[in-house]
């Protein structure tokens, strides 16, 4: 209950839940959506803050870690309402 109540106040999580609505996807993929997104937040944050990494191994790194980020959304979906979220244009 909790960690519920904790998200409902999450603004990140309150625009995911208002994404997944307007593209009218299942309630269920909203924390999912959410985790994929924090994840990806906390390896961004974590490259850019590596010193040891050249600009050019971070670029390269923030590139997989996006690759990943929409790999793992698609998954999720499915192709239908991943390009439906890619475009930005609701069913």
């Amino acid at each position: 209950r909790h960690a519920e109540y904790q998200l409902s106040q999450d603004p990140a999580f309150i625009a995911m839940r208002e994404t997944a609505a307007r593209f009218e996807l299942p309630e269920t993929k909203v924390v999912p959506l959410y985790e994929i997104d924090q994840v990806t937040r906390e390896e961004r944050a974590r490259i850019l803050n590596d010193s040891s990494l050249t600009p050019e191994e971070q670029s390269a790194q923030l590139g997989a870690v996006e690759q990943q980020r929409l790999d793992s959304i698609r998954q999720l979906v499915g192709e239908a309402a991943f390009r439906r979220l890619q475009t930005g244009v609701p069913p």
